[in-house]
């Protein structure tokens, strides 16, 4: 009998203690801000410079885990890389697979997936 009881607590325990998902795919968290290109292509990545508007860094940082006003995009339409554009972005946290290099030269800015993008007034 006490071996039963002792399986069965066992089952429970690992059961309730299992915290592993069973698809290896997290939810992409997608975040839609105010944002204005800011250059066209930074200095040590060459890829387009972001200024979020201050009213969607709050959550935007939140998200990132960094505080943070300006980000390298990896993906903005070519058609939209025109600097002072005004942008509706779409953006999510960069998989560690789909991070970009940079070079040491000037200043380093978070990196940032660009999901959409579209103009704004």
């Amino acid at each position: 009998m006490k071996i039963l009881i002792a399986g069965i607590l066992l089952f429970i325990f690992s059961f309730f203690s299992c915290t592993k998902r069973l698809c290896a795919c997290d939810p992409v968290v997608e975040i839609t801000v105010k944002a204005v290109v800011a250059d066209v292509s930074d200095i040590s990545c060459g890829r387009p410079l972001l200024d979020i508007d201050p009213s969607d860094t709050a959550l935007l940082n939140q998200v990132m885990g960094q505080s943070a006003i300006r980000y390298v995009a990896n993906d903005l339409p070519a058609a939209l890389k025109v600097n002072n554009q005004k942008l509706f972005v779409s953006v999510a946290v960069l998989y560690p697979s789909e991070d970009f290099a940079c070079t040491a030269i000037g200043i380093t800015y978070p990196h940032i997936k660009v999901l959409s993008a579209r103009i704004r007034n």
